[in-house]
């Protein structure tokens, strides 16, 4: 779903896979100090990419692409990694962390 590559699809998994998503830590770091809404909008802008499109290359519903980008939604880290291959960015490219 996150690309048209079984391999790189695989390499996603197994990343997720062998990280623990219950972690506070990380919740919290995500919680307080994302800055993807701003990011994510002006790379997909920059780029010329429609909602529908980044729908299509990422496999995440345009409604909640926007939902995202309007800030009304925190996304999963499953969803910002499927959204930065869907850019074609790495995921430190769509995410700014405050310092």
């Amino acid at each position: 779903m996150y690309t048209n590559n079984p391999t790189k699809n695989n390499q996603i998994t197994r990343l997720f896979e062998s990280m623990d998503t219950n972690d506070k830590e990380i919740r919290e770091a995500f919680g307080r100090h994302l800055k993807l809404i701003r990011e994510g909008k002006k790379i997909r802008s920059g780029k010329s990419i429609s909602l529908r499109r980044l729908e299509q290359l990422s496999g995440i519903d345009f409604s909640q692409i926007h939902r995202i980008e309007k800030g009304s939604t925190s996304p999963t880290l499953v969803t910002l990694y499927a959204l930065a291959n869907g850019l074609d960015v790495t995921l430190a490219n769509l995410v700014e962390f405050e310092k």
